[in-house]
C-alpha cells in the first residue's frame, strides 16, 4: 500500500505541473497570478509538524484567494505552483518527496476548483462582481474533505495511522486552520480587496504569521526537545553496544502502537518521552554487568531491577520529564502481577507503560546480542501473543501486530 500510494502521488503531482504549466502557457500568467503565487510562497514559510502526521502551513490562502480572483483554473496553477516551491524550500525534502507532496495538495485543489467551476456556471448565488457564494463555499468544502481523505489514506499507508487517530489528532487541526483560511479569504475579497487590492492582502499575510508565529516556534521547541532526549537516550545505550539505538527505536515503535490504540496525543508525548528515557536509570548500573554475555546472578538481577525506579527518580525533579515519571517506573510490570517494582496487575499499570513493555520486548528480542542472533519479526511476535494476557497486555500486542510491517 505505501509503495503503491508513494508511487500514484509522485505521478499525479509531476502530471499536475505540467498541467499546471499547460495552463499557464494557455491563459497565460497575469500580474494577479504572479503576486498570489507570491503571498502564497511567503506565507508558506509559515508551517510546522502536526501530530500524528502531516503539517500545517498558510500556503492554502493564496489558493483560496485565487478562486476568487483568477478563477478555479488559474487558482490550480497558483496552488500546484506554491505547494511544490514551499516543499522544496521550506520542506527542504527531495524532489521525489516533493512531487509526492505536490500530489497531495493536487488533488484536494483540483477537486477544488473542478466543484467551484461546475457551482459557478450553473449561476447560484451570484454576488456582486459576479463571485458565486454557494460555488466558493462547496469549492473550500470539498478542498477540506479532500485534505481530509488524502491525509488520512497517506498517514495510514506511511506510518499505519488509523483514520480515527489521524482524525482526532492533525485532521482536526488543519480542518479548522483551512475553514479559518477560507472564510478570511472570502471577507478579504468580499469588503478589502475591492477597495485596496493587493495591499491590504499583504499586510493581512504579515499579520497572520505573526499570529501563527508563536506555535511554529512551541513546534520547534518540541523537536529542540526530543532531539535532546533522542542525544541522552543514545549516551545511555552505548554503554552496551548492541543496544546502541534500543532507546530510539523502542520510543518509535510505542508512538505507533499508542496511535493504533487511538490514546489521546497528550498521551502519545509523554509515552515517547518515557520511552526514550526508560533506561536513564542504567546510568547508574556497572557497565559490566550491562554488558555480562552470560545470564546474570541473583545479586545482578536485583540491581538491574532496580533501574526502572532510578530512572523514575531522575525524571521527576525536571518539570518537562515529569509527567512520563511514573510511565517509566513501571514499565516492568507484568499484566498478572509477576512484574517490578511494584507487582501491579492489569488496569492499574498506566497503558504507557505496558506500551513500552511490549515495544522493549519486541527490540529486544529482534536485536542481535553477543549470545545469541535476533528473532525475527514474526518470532518475536509469537513470542508475544504467547505471554499475552499474562507478561504483556494483549490488547497492546495485537496493536503492535497491525502496524509490524511499518516497522
Amino acid at each position: 500500500m505505501s509503495t503503491f500510494y508513494t508511487r500514484f502521488m509522485r505521478t499525479f503531482g509531476a502530471v499536475s505541473i505540467v498541467a499546471g504549466v499547460a495552463i499557464a502557457t494557455v491563459q497565460g500568467l497575469a500580474q494577479d497570478e504572479l503576486v498570489l503565487i507570491a503571498l502564497g510562497i511567503s506565507a508558506g514559510w509559515l508551517r510546522f509538524s502536526l501530530a500524528p502526521a502531516g503539517y500545517l502551513t498558510l500556503a492554502p490562502i493564496a489558493f483560496f484567494l485565487a478562486l476568487l480572483i483568477t478563477g478555479p483554473w488559474a487558482a490550480f496553477t497558483v496552488a500546484t505552483g506554491v505547494s511544490f516551491v514551499c516543499l522544496l524550500i521550506f520542506g527542504r525534502v527531495p524532489l521525489t518527496q516533493a512531487l509526492k507532496g505536490l500530489g497531495e495538495e493536487a488533488i484536494p485543489s483540483l477537486l477544488a476548483a473542478s466543484i467551484f467551476y461546475f457551482a459557478s456556471t450553473s449561476g447560484i448565488g451570484i454576488l456582486a462582481g459576479g463571485e458565486t457564494t454557494s460555488a466558493y463555499i462547496a469549492g473550500i468544502a470539498s478542498y477540506v474533505l479532500g485534505k481530509i481523505v488524502v491525509g488520512s489514506i497517506g498517514a495510514n499507508a506511511d506510518e499505519g495511522i488509523s483514520p480515527r487517530a489521524y482524525l482526532l489528532g492533525a485532521s482536526k487541526n488543519n480542518v479548522l486552520n483551512l475553514l479559518f483560511l477560507g472564510i478570511l479569504a472570502l471577507g478579504l475579497k468580499l469588503y478589502l480587496f475591492v477597495q485596496f487590492g493587493y495591499f491590504t492582502l499583504i499586510l493581512v499575510t504579515i499579520a497572520l504569521v505573526e499570529f501563527y508565529h508563536p506555535w511554529k516556534l512551541l513546534s520547534e521547541q518540541d523537536e529542540v526537545l526530543f532531539s535532546n532526549l533522542t542525544l541522552v537516550a543514545q549516551a545511555i545505550d552505548i554503554k552496551d553496544p548492541y543496544t546502541a539505538r534500543h532507546s530510539k527505536n523502542v520510543a518509535k515503535v510505542a508512538v505507533r502502537i499508542a496511535r493504533i490504540l487511538g490514546l489521546p496525543e497528550e498521551e502519545v508525548r509523554k509515552i515517547r518521552i518515557g520511552a526514550l528515557m526508560h533506561d536513564i536509570g542504567k546510568i547508574g548500573v556497572n557497565t559490566s554487568i550491562i554488558r555480562k554475555p552470560s545470564k546474570l546472578d541473583p545479586q545482578e538481577q536485583e540491581i538491574m531491577r532496580a533501574h526502572p525506579m532510578m530512572s523514575a527518580d531522575i525524571m521527576q525533579p525536571i518539570e518537562l520529564l515529569a509527567e512520563a515519571a511514573e510511565i517509566v517506573r513501571h514499565h516492568h510490570e507484568h499484566i498478572d502481577g509477576s512484574g517490578y517494582p511494584s507487582a501491579w496487575k492489569a488496569d492499574r499499570i498506566p497503558i504507557g507503560s505496558r506500551v513500552i513493555l511490549v515495544a522493549d520486548a519486541f527490540d529486544a528480542m529482534t536485536t542481535d546480542r553477543p549470545y545469541r542472533q535476533g528473532r525475527s519479526k514474526q518470532e518475536a511476535l509469537e513470542v508475544l501473543r504467547k505471554h499475552s494476557g499474562t507478561q504483556f497486555d494483549a490488547d497492546v500486542v495485537r496493536a503492535l501486530e497491525a502496524i509490524a510491517s511499518f516497522i
